[in-house]
């Protein structure tokens, strides 16, 4: 089935209103056409909607990113070259299979870990530690608030097994105030005072 006859002056300006980012859906509205319509008039005058126009250029970005990187910048000095933020960059670099220095350190074992905590409690500075493991200094702060939480009285939200008699047996809460809390007092409230009876 053939379509209607459009002028070219019709589809040439649609073209190049939806190429200027104009909502396809008005410039279809206008021409009297569908939408997909227009979207073949985009193609068959070899031009790129906005939105594959822009995904063609952040392709070409990761392009540069992942020579940048390869060649040993940084994600963060290649992110500030490109003028993009360090966190897209690293998702974008990982999505296109693109190890960076985060990915390529190694995990650190629960040894170390109690070293560095044992370093710190000792008197060394977080960011000695840090540095010596290849760590932030907040890691560092967050094993030592965890091993002090640990010593003071347990971890809290660590689950408890349930098939010991004492797990099953109910325990009245050591720090209860119904003890403390006096009688219920009669109130006022829908009396009327002596004075005034």
């Amino acid at each position: 089935m053939a379509g209607r006859w459009t002028p070219k002056d019709v589809k040439a300006t649609s073209v190049a209103r939806l190429v200027a980012g104009d909502d396809v859906g008005e410039i279809a509205r206008e021409a009297g056409v569908a939408e997909a319509t227009v979207y073949e008039w985009v193609k068959q005058a070899g031009a790129l909607p906005p939105k594959k126009a822009l995904a063609r250029a952040r392709d070409q970005l990761i392009n540069e990113a992942v020579a940048l990187v390869a060649s040993g910048m940084s994600v963060p000095d290649a992110a500030a070259t490109l003028g993009m933020s360090p966190g897209a960059l690293y998702q974008r670099l990982a999505k296109v299979g693109v190890l960076t220095e985060l990915q390529q350190k190694p995990r650190i074992t629960p040894q170390q870990k109690a070293d560095a905590v044992a370093r710190v409690l000792a008197g060394e500075p977080v960011d000695k530690v840090a540095a010596a493991f290849d760590r932030s200094a907040n890691s560092v702060y967050r094993w030592v608030q965890q091993a002090r939480q640990e010593k003071a009285g347990g971890n809290r939200d660590a689950s408890q097994r349930a098939d010991t008699p004492e797990a099953c047996t109910v325990k009245p809460p050591a720090h209860s105030k119904v003890d403390s809390v006096p009688a219920p007092m009669k109130t006022q409230a829908g009396h009327a005072p002596a004075d005034y009876a």
